[in-house]
């Protein structure tokens, strides 16, 4: 009986090695040096640095998308936050205009369509252009779509995002961060995915 029961134990231990070992450091993931704080205190997150003129990130929004609607945790937040710098402010102001307009992740895959399957290059930084886009999905007024692109909350959130940007030290996008603490870039969506669970179920914020 002890036998048995110290085999149970050995077995259980071993998967629970494995488990902490599935996904290495610096080999799966990376650990930031000067962690971003939360979006909600105390909640588990993950925060997605994007652009919308990243093909990477239009090859991987649908499979996030999916995963946020179909398995992601309900305890767990999840933030789409454009990566700015260089020709990254335009697309960026675009999708924190779209955000104070109460557009969702449906408009972040019309954006990332017409630019990367329908080739609509403008999209990078014709006000005008991107104008259209947001007027003929949400149905506002022009005037409406101008004063949100100017607005205060925007402006802010452009400083925002850029500290939490130049914070995280990443150079490219996609980059997820989970629990504010933990990098994860360069993988198939569906590894990318695996190892965002892995990270959500064995660390904490």
């Amino acid at each position: 009986m002890k036998k048995f029961l110290l085999g149970v134990i050995f077995i259980v231990f071993s998967q629970s090695l494995f488990a902490q070992m599935k996904y290495l450091e610096d080999k799966d993931y990376t650990i930031l040096s000067n962690p971003l704080p939360l979006q909600k205190s105390g909640e588990k997150e993950v925060l997605e640095f994007f652009s919308y003129s990243c093909s990477h990130c239009a090859r991987l929004n649908p499979h996030l998308t999916r995963w946020i609607n179909e398995k992601k945790p309900k305890d767990v937040g999840f933030y789409h936050i454009p990566a700015l710098g260089g020709g990254w402010n335009f697309v960026g102001r675009v999708k924190l205009t779209a955000d104070k307009l109460g557009l969702g992740e449906d408009f972040d895959q019309a954006y990332f369509d017409a630019m990367h399957k329908d080739r609509q290059r403008k999209l990078l930084g014709d006000k005008e252009a991107a104008f259209e886009i947001i007027q003929n999905f949400a149905k506002v007024d022009i005037t409406e779509i101008e004063k949100a692109w100017n607005s205060l909350a925007v402006k802010n959130n452009m400083q925002k995002a850029a500290k939490l940007w130049n914070q995280s030290g990443a150079s490219g996008v996609p980059a997820l961060i989970v629990n504010g603490k933990y990098k994860v870039g360069n993988k198939s969506p569906e590894e990318l995915l695996n190892v965002i669970e892995f990270l959500l179920a064995t660390t904490k914020p």
